[in-house]
């Protein structure tokens, strides 16, 4: 009985380390055909084996991403980019995109992450995929402080007005469900529905609190009005689907919340003290199915890249190019259709923001020219100008469809214009045919800040002749064949006369210097919107003058039209006839006077 016990003990042992083996064989046979049946989701591998995160940013404006005084990107989504980026293990690339672009871009594999200021919303949650929302705020209404508008405490209040906002944002589509669309003014870019607002355009613009409170505090003549109608919360889009890399960035992003970097953020760029912010930790969609912006399915894709720059060398990661004052010169660009639309020639690339006025350099838009296949490029090409007043100037270019929407990799030129150290020479001209002589000259070429100089010009035989500062569109400036204006030149300006012929255009120009007149009060701004117009249209003078000022006077003609008027402001005029109208603007200082 003993032995028989000892050996079914012994059997039974053996049995059971059988079947140890057994049950461990057959949790890695399990194990090896899970592993080789769903393989990781790629997208963090992709990330970490190239070394670069590719952040796409909508560069609208401060204070979440913005170009500096220095012409370098920056601002609170440009700094948490950089961080999370850093945090990883990982180099920041960023690319400026239109916000519309976004989307497509990620979809495309163009961009890695897409940063600038996005709500949450379900509809954009439907097409990409959200990190935990790290910044909640809500909105600021802007109206003009001299009209004393009553406090905006709910949509209500806006019946019967119309709000600018910015195209594609959260704005947009919160309002459009609560107000006529007549009512809702939609914006490529914030600034021009804050210059609408001050010529009275419009009656509001609607915008994030942050921005509004700091353009009230920047700006005497606005104020802001009402918050807190809509709150939003912002979040870091990635490609729908890309749940390894979305894991990374929640990891960091938690980490650099806990270390209190979020706060320092908001601090430096926000100007909002940490009690004050109010972050959240899931990324849970706003509720609401309006949301404005890039919601609808994205069927075909439009996006764009740049492949190759043309014409003056200019490199986003070296020094600016140096162009001489009023120099004219061709930049362009090889642009790629890396979408999956065909654009058609009624494309264009148009000019979207510039760190100065003058860095428009008198171009507005260029159409593309022809159909472009997905896959394919087409080359564009700007004929530019160079701003007269020397200094540092950046101006951003992007693609729009026919409709006007924009989409794709925005792009930058960077220039530097230097000190002039000799007057320009004539611009060469080919030799005119008899009957067809052109005459271009001035009364004066050196003359104090604001003093007159006389233009005087003729060109026999033109189609059409047009006389403008270089750096303005000449389109807005036509003239008869021959004649003379009086101009008041504020700093260094080349006139140019363009004579168009039945088989060639003929340039001249001519070069005043300026002295600046110590003390005298400096013209910032002074324009007349629209500059072309038809028989009883009204048009808006609009100025703003610095330094020391007695007086100023808004003369049209011979009329005066505002004697004594404020330092900033903006006039209606609405000449009896469709004559051409001449405005012009006195100022008297202590330290001199100054017309334009």
């Amino acid at each position: 009985m003993r032995q028989s016990n000892g050996t079914g003990l012994a059997l039974l042992v053996g049995l059971v380390a059988v079947g140890v083996i057994v049950v461990g064989l057959s949790v890695f046979v399990l194990l090896q055909i899970d592993a080789g049946g769903s393989r990781p989701e790629p997208s963090w591998n992709r990330v970490r084996s190239a070394g670069v995160l590719v952040v796409g940013v909508a560069v609208e404006g401060p204070p979440f991403a913005y170009y500096d005084g220095s012409l370098r990107l920056t601002g609170y989504d440009v700094a948490l980019a950089s961080s999370l980026a850093s945090r990883l293990g990982l180099r920041a690339r960023m690319v400026d995109y239109a916000f519309e672009g976004l989307p497509a871009a990620l979809q495309n594999g163009e961009i890695d992450i897409a940063i600038g200021a996005i709500s949450v919303t379900p509809d954009r949650a439907s097409l990409v995929d959200f990190t935990r929302v790290y910044y909640v705020g809500s909105d600021g209404t802007l109206a003009l402080a001299s009209a004393q508008p009553e406090p905006v405490r709910s949509p209500d209040d806006f019946s019967g007005k119309r709000v600018g906002v910015q195209r594609g944002g959260v704005y947009e589509g919160w309002l459009l469900s609560r107000l006529p669309r007549q009512s809702v003014l939609a914006y490529p870019r914030i600034d021009e529905a804050l210059r609408d607002l001050r010529i009275q355009r419009i009656d509001y613009v609607m915008l994030d609190q942050a921005p509004a409170e700091r353009t009230s505090a920047g700006d005497g003549t606005l104020a802001v009005v009402g918050r807190g109608l809509y709150s939003q919360r912002l979040g870091i889009a990635v490609r729908k689907g890309a749940t390894s890399l979305l894991d990374r960035l929640n990891r960091a992003l938690d980490q650099a919340r806990a270390e209190g970097e979020l706060d320092q953020f908001a601090r430096l760029h926000l100007k909002i003290e940490p009690g004050q912010l109010q972050p959240k930790s899931t990324p849970g969609p706003e509720p609401t199915s309006r949301s404005g912006g890039p919601v609808s399915p994205l069927g075909c894709l439009k996006s764009m890249s740049v492949s190759e720059s043309l014409g003056l060398a200019d490199r986003p990661d070296g020094p600016p190019s140096v162009v001489q004052p009023g120099q004219t010169f061709t930049k362009g660009w090889v642009l790629r259709n890396t979408g999956t639309c065909a654009w058609t020639a009624k494309y264009r690339v148009v000019f979207v923001q510039g760190n100065a006025p003058a860095a428009r350099m008198g171009v507005e838009s260029i159409p593309i020219g022809r159909n472009v296949n997905a896959g394919d490029s087409v080359n564009v090409t700007l004929e530019l100008a160079a701003p007269l007043i020397p200094g540092a100037y950046q101006s951003v270019w992007q693609l729009v469809d026919d409709q006007g929407v924009p989409f794709g990799q925005r792009v930058l030129l960077r220039l530097s214009v230097p000190v002039p150290t000799a007057v320009a020479a004539p611009t060469a001209v080919p030799s005119a045919p008899v009957g067809q002589q052109t005459q271009l000259g001035v009364d004066r070429q050196r003359v104090r800040s604001g003093e007159r100089v006389v233009v005087s010009w003729r060109a026999d035989g033109a189609r059409n002749a047009y006389l403008y500062a270089v750096g303005e569109r000449w389109q807005d400036s036509p003239v008869a064949a021959s004649g003379q204006r009086d101009y008041y030149p504020q700093g260094p300006t080349i006139y140019e006369l363009r004579v168009v012929r039945d088989t060639w255009v003929e340039l001249r120009q001519v070069r005043v210097d300026v002295d600046a007149a110590a003390g005298a009060p400096v013209i910032a701004r002074f324009t007349a919107n629209p500059t072309t117009a038809s028989s009883q249209q009204c048009v808006d003078i609009s100025w703003e003058i610095q330094g020391e000022v007695s007086r100023v006077n808004v003369v049209s003609g011979s009329t005066m039209l505002w004697d004594g008027a404020p330092t900033a402001d903006t006039l209606r005029d609405c000449p009896a006839s469709s004559d051409s109208v001449e405005y012009r603007l006195e100022v008297i200082g202590p330290g001199g006077s100054t017309r334009a």
